[in-house]
């Protein structure tokens, strides 16, 4: 016999799927199809073969349409299966099924945006080695790749409300709190190797002016690097009575209510191994991380086979008090 939460939980799962296969899979594709299509549209306004690199001194490679064309197709295919698969297997939480989404459809608009725009000046000539560079029609690419990213990522369904049935275990730590007592433990947490991440940035930058020769392209890369190095900077860890709570310097945020939590720990964080690097992250078996340095995090089991990592200074602390404030909660509630 079928109970009502397995009915319910049956019919998220279908939904977070069907989500999922949309987002990192239909999408991603759609683009990439249009692109191709009207790319190869314009096959007899283009020369052959057609320009495919530039360096400062101009065209120095050249390519068949096709060949190039089915590049991209083949480079986006495996990638949007990669994140479909992120997406499905290991996107238990929503933000996991949100940054999969996202990556799929920037990686698939970036490429087929590059493709169209570097296709676009060579429509009309005969001699590819005459073909303009495209970085305006990149840095248009990547804006809008970055914002269509960015809808589609708000679009994926959230989780829905799974309170615990279950006390929190016994041997868990705990802070010695009165039933009466307002207690909230706050902690500010930061990127690592800033100075390093900085420094290859503006490396990368300088190289890209030096072989384009396009310093406003190096500039928009800047501050767009800037911005994503900036969001996972500085966040601010909490633990107070709505859970745990998680948020960055440009709002980013990490939550997880109080009803939700069977039990929280302390570990240590390997952040190239178990996530992959640092910064808001997918790791392991699909759990998600705030992960900022190596070293102790607060580890959070929460409901529907979820965990939440984040690497703060006296983790154990906030551990005892997310145990100690979740088990009061539930003992109120019964």
């Amino acid at each position: 016999m079928t109970t009502p939460e397995a009915a319910t939980s049956a019919v998220t799962v279908d939904r977070h799927l069907t989500s999922t296969l949309v987002t990192t899979i239909a999408v991603p594709l759609a683009i990439i199809t249009a692109g191709t299509a009207l790319a190869l549209s314009w096959r007899d306004a283009l020369p052959d073969p057609i320009a495919t690199h530039w360096s400062a001194d101009g065209v120095d490679g050249v390519g068949s349409l096709g060949a190039t064309v089915g590049l991209v197709v083949a480079i986006v295919t495996v990638f949007t299966a990669a994140m479909a698969a992120l997406g499905i297997w290991w996107g238990r939480a929503a933000l996991t099924r949100r940054l999969a989404a996202g990556v799929a459809v920037w990686f698939s608009a970036v490429q087929t945006g590059v493709l169209l725009g570097i296709l676009t000046g060579q429509r009309g000539l005969m001699d590819p080695y005459q073909a303009p560079g495209s970085g305006g029609s990149i840095a248009v690419t990547f804006a809008a790749a970055t914002e269509a990213a960015v809808v589609v990522g708000f679009l994926v369904p959230g989780d829905p409300a799974r309170p615990a049935a279950e006390a929190i275990p016994t041997d868990a730590p705990r802070l010695r709190v009165t039933a009466t007592e307002r207690a909230i433990w706050v902690r500010r947490t930061t990127q690592q190797h800033v100075g390093t991440t900085a420094a290859v940035v503006a490396a990368f930058s300088l190289t890209m002016g030096t072989l384009t020769q396009m310093w406003w392209l190096s500039g928009v890369l800047v501050v767009g690097l800037a911005l994503i190095l900036l969001g996972a900077l500085r966040w601010t860890v909490t633990v107070d009575a709505t859970g745990l709570s998680v948020r960055s310097v440009v709002g980013l945020r990490v939550h997880v209510p109080l009803d939700e939590v069977e039990g929280a720990a302390v570990t240590h964080v390997a952040p190239i191994r178990q996530f992959g690097g640092w910064g808001l992250r997918v790791g392991v078996r699909g759990a998600t991380g705030v992960i900022t340095r190596k070293g102790e995090a607060i580890d959070v089991t929460r409901t529907g086979h979820r965990r939440t990592v984040v690497t703060v200074d006296d983790a154990a602390t906030g551990a005892a008090l997310l145990n100690t404030l979740a088990d009061r909660a539930r003992r109120r509630a019964t």
